[in-house]
């Protein structure tokens, strides 16, 4: 992946550093002195204690990607009007890429819990999206000694890409007791996904051959390029996974806190189609005389293909939760958390590089769109969890 995720690594460092304190207090204060703390060490207590009948709330998400575009590479040489082929030399930009942001999503979620004793089925739905922006500037001077020449190159690019996906998942949950400390749930479903991915890309260069005998402009190429690429997949495929509920106060309190941790792998059936388009304009002047602009245009398409794609989630979070609230049978749920999202061998998307060459007369020139590095990549960050149990 193109960016590092060091704050997953460090919110998890986090939370698990606060799960161990909460935990070594919370049983010196909570564990049973003797055999008659029923409410606690009852498995139907806990169960009871985690459950509502009916439960739906929303999250405000705050993610990132690891989806980075790279762009440019331009090649400009200026050589067969002053004599010899390898009288100038070839000027080759950078390599650079976007930089995503952290941008706000929302996802909504309805449990129905039948009983304590019966599963869990829910429906959740999420909306992730993120934009990015790059930008490479850059100025280059050289004397070509063979004609006497100082050839300079001037390179402007600006890059912006857009990604959003939408994920819905139906899911039935089984809660599994395992000690009075700890309360595992099994989950299976099935989820769809819909990705969507657009970059635009708008290139000015600017290369100026000066005789050092005089002064004089005996050289001038401007290289206009501007891109556009988009792009999507969809598709919907089985998921399992399972999360470790840890309590840490009693199940006979109006008030619970829970670290929780979550981990979810699908397999996703999609179909996906990458498809884009390169408009090349450029203006050559040689010893003062304007040789026109010519302008091209291609334009190219993947084949749209079906293909499985993994799909791998993991969630920590800690979720507070206040019973009866006013002596009422609604339940208040807060939690905060950290999310990824992640899905692998996407190599179907950005398998093209577009290469576009000019003439091999007066001007020779060549841009090169590379395609993404887009093999593996993921969405993540925190989120903030208000709900609501009745």
């Amino acid at each position: 992946m193109s960016i590092s995720f060091k704050p997953t690594l460090f919110f998890c460092i986090a939370l698990l550093s606060l799960v161990s304190q909460a935990a070594s207090q919370s049983s010196n204060e909570i564990d049973p002195p003797n055999d008659h703390c029923v409410p606690y060490c009852s498995y139907a207590g806990l169960l009871e204690s985690k459950q509502s009948h009916i439960e739906i709330g929303v999250e405000l998400l705050v993610f990132t990607s690891s989806i980075s575009s790279i762009f440019s590479d331009a090649q400009v040489l200026l050589d067969e009007t002053f004599g010899s082929p390898n009288s100038a030399q070839i000027f080759n930009n950078e390599v650079k890429s976007v930089d995503p942001e952290y941008n706000p999503g929302f996802s909504l979620y309805f449990k129905y819990h039948p009983s304590v004793r019966m599963n869990t089925v829910g429906i959740a739905y999420s909306y992730i999206h993120n934009n990015a922006d790059g930008r490479l500037s850059q100025d280059n001077s050289t004397f070509i000694p063979v004609t006497n020449v100082t050839q300079t190159t001037m390179q402007r690019d600006k890059g912006s890409q857009h990604t959003h996906l939408h994920i819905v998942d139906f899911f039935v949950e089984k809660s599994i007791p395992v000690t009075s400390y700890l309360l595992v749930n099994l989950h299976a479903g099935m989820a769809f996904h819909s990705f969507h991915y657009s970059f635009n890309l708008k290139n000015d260069l600017n290369v100026t051959q000066t005789s050092n005998l005089g002064g004089a402009i005996v050289g001038i190429q401007d290289i206009n390029a501007t891109v556009n690429e988009k792009g999507n997949f969809w598709g919907v495929g089985p998921n399992m996974g399972l999360n470790f509920d840890f309590p840490f106060f009693s199940a006979s309190s109006k008030h619970d806190l829970n670290f929780i941790g979550s981990t979810n792998f699908g397999l996703i059936c999609v179909r996906d189609y990458l498809e884009g388009s390169l408009g090349v304009s450029t203006r050559l002047l040689i010893n003062g005389q304007d040789t026109g602009t010519n302008s091209e245009n291609i334009t190219w398409k993947n084949p749209t293909v079906t293909h499985f794609i993994p799909n791998l989630d993991l969630d920590f979070k800690l979720q507070y939760r206040w019973h009866d609230i006013n002596q009422s049978n609604v339940d208040l749920i807060l939690a905060l958390g950290y999310r990824f999202i992640s899905y692998w061998h996407t190599d179907q998307f950005g398998r093209n590089v577009c290469l576009f060459e000019g003439d091999s007369g007066v001007s020779l020139y060549s841009y090169r769109l590379y395609p993404r590095d887009i093999e593996d990549f993921a969405y993540c960050g925190p989120y903030f969890r208000l709900g609501v149990g009745f």
